[in-house]
């Protein structure tokens, strides 16, 4: 049986309260700071219109992540690697993210890190949910993440007992009787055990460890 510790203490952060910036028709942003001792210090997600870019990676090391369609990612001294759903790029230096299509947005997610990972900037994870559908898979080191059909259970293991960060970016599930929809987030504090239940399909979350 698991445990969850009796100090735990639960935050969530609901989907209506993310700090959203918009420029005009071209891009737009959700952007969500987590609480000091996590792995990822803030999650944001983006919409960029065809023909536009973005640039990241100046102040704080990154996994990109996209959700719709592909990104160029850019570098002026390291060339262009195109990445696509089912990839996660490490970045620590500048880079520029751009939409090549001619007439197609896309969405991905930001992660930016308390701190550096040890593997090389530019590096490029691969990850296929669909192929294991129904259960979590681990692409990163403190990144966790699962595709669900409905009414389909699931738990995930933290054997360190770090806070837990858990992000439903797709449907509806119930995270320890905790109602979590699209877009909203929540913050465990020393869990070594979470069970859920995915109460949608095509139902996508991530959980993410503490620092």
């Amino acid at each position: 049986m698991h445990k969850v510790s009796q100090n735990t203490g639960y935050r969530i952060y609901p989907s209506a309260s993310w700090c959203v910036t918009q420029y005009q028709n071209q891009y737009k942003e959700l952007y969500m700071t987590l609480p000091e001792g996590t792995f990822i210090s803030a999650v944001s997600y983006h919409i960029l219109k065809y023909g536009y870019g973005k640039r990241v990676g100046a102040d704080k090391p990154v996994l990109v992540m996209p959700i719709v369609g592909g990104l160029e990612v850019k570098s002026s001294a390291k060339g262009t690697t195109f990445i696509t759903a089912g990839n996660l790029i490490y970045l620590e230096d500048p880079r520029h993210l751009y939409n090549p299509y001619e007439d197609k947005w896309v969405s991905f997610f930001l992660l930016e890190l308390a701190s550096p990972l040890e593997m090389r900037s530019g590096s490029v994870v691969d990850f296929d949910l669909d192929r294991n559908l129904n259960k979590l898979i681990t692409p990163l080191e403190g990144v966790s993440m699962g595709l669900f059909e409905g009414r389909k259970h699931g738990s995930f293991e933290n054997e360190k007992e770090q806070s837990v960060y858990v992000y439903v970016i797709e449907g509806v599930f119930e995270v320890e009787d905790r109602l979590l929809e699209t877009g909203d987030g929540l913050f465990v504090e020393q869990a070594d055990c979470l069970t859920f239940e995915s109460l949608s399909s095509n139902a996508i979350i991530l959980f993410t460890r503490g620092s």
